[in-house]
């Protein structure tokens, strides 16, 4: 919870159009120190250009349309990344997408797939939250691929399938999915380690 509110205060400082790189400097060496989280606050400053572009086929999700205003939070550590797309309008919708592995600041491309014993695996799960309830779908098998992570653009390649909880034993009732994903100006965030440590 911590890590929540200084993140959101550092989000209030970016936005008082602040010009000083000192101050700028000083906020996120304090975000750093404080909670471990390495933000930069160029990329906070600049997150008006925070866009989503989805170039995924897939079998009635309509994953571009619902996503067409989308924005996106990385968030990565030594063992996991995890990244976050967001409907900007209704703030309901949101995909969910999680790589693990031993190290992922060695591994270049980062790549997963679901149900791997240990390393390199991924997750890929769906959310809409209306009327105080949550609709889940999960991904029954999934591979992907960073192709590049940088705090200017992240792309995300995947394939799999995905459907809701209740159906796992029924494949009939999956639903395809492929293509990629390109964040543009993500909100980036490190836990542990130096931003250059994933950046590629």
């Amino acid at each position: 919870m911590r890590n929540l509110i200084l993140f959101v205060i550092v989000f209030g400082v970016a936005g008082c159009n602040s010009n000083e790189e000192k101050k700028a400097s000083a906020w996120e060496t304090v975000l750093k120190k404080t909670t471990g989280i390495d933000t930069d606050m160029d990329n906070l400053k600049n997150s008006e250009k925070n866009k989503v572009e989805i170039d995924i086929a897939d079998d009635g999700l309509n994953l571009k349309e619902r996503f067409k205003n989308g924005f996106a939070t990385i968030t990565a550590a030594k063992e996991v990344i995890s990244l976050t797309i967001t409907n900007e309008e209704n703030g309901q919708d949101h995909i969910l997408i999680g790589f693990t592995g031993t190290d992922l600041t060695q591994m270049r491309p980062i790549k997963g797939r679901m149900n791997t014993n240990g390393e390199n695996s991924m997750s890929f799960s769906m959310a809409n939250y209306k009327n105080n309830e949550a609709d889940m779908m999960m991904a029954f098998d999934v591979e992907g691929e960073i192709i590049s992570l940088k705090p200017e653009k992240a792309v995300i390649r995947l394939k799999g399938n995905i459907g809701y909880m209740a159906d796992d034993q029924h494949p009939e009732k999956w639903k395809a999915f492929e293509g990629t994903l390109t964040l543009n100006y993500p909100v980036f965030q490190v836990l542990g380690k130096d931003r250059k440590d994933f950046v590629y």
